[in-house]
């Protein structure tokens, strides 16, 4: 069962609900600052298929998180059902976009994110957050 995931960078959300956050970068490499032939590279270095999700998808999904991004995913984790959202380092910013995601899908969708787990890959920063908080 596919669950809700987005791509999200200032007001820009970028659904990828039916597909993966790997295919929407390989798809337009450019709009998360990074080229066609970077993804070439690290996917011939790690001797894996263009889209396969290894090695050579960490290294460019950390690119792509320093470029501002963040990887939002709704899962069942631990039998729990919750919303994945990671980013390269946790700051005011990072916060700010969370929270005006969380608006924008309440609103449009619906939807409560009542769960979540908060992961900088940068900077180890993680955090289990239960319930709704405004952005600021």
């Amino acid at each position: 069962m596919n669950r809700e995931g987005y791509w999200i960078r200032g007001d820009q959300y970028i659904e990828v609900t039916f597909s993966t956050h790997i295919s929407a970068v390989i798809k337009d490499p450019s709009l998360f600052g990074i080229s066609a032939e970077e993804i070439q590279e690290e996917y011939e270095k790690t001797n894996e298929p263009i889209g396969y999700e290894g090695k050579a998808r960490n290294i460019l999904m950390r690119k792509v998180f320093c470029n501002g991004w963040i990887r939002v995913r709704h899962c069942y984790r631990d039998r729990i059902d919750c919303w994945i959202i990671e980013f390269s380092i946790h700051s005011p910013l990072v916060e700010k976009e969370i929270g005006l995601f969380q608006q924008w899908i309440r609103l449009n969708l619906g939807i409560e994110m009542d769960k979540m787990i908060l992961q900088g890959v940068e900077d180890g920063y993680r955090e289990v957050r239960d319930g709704w908080r405004s952005a600021s």
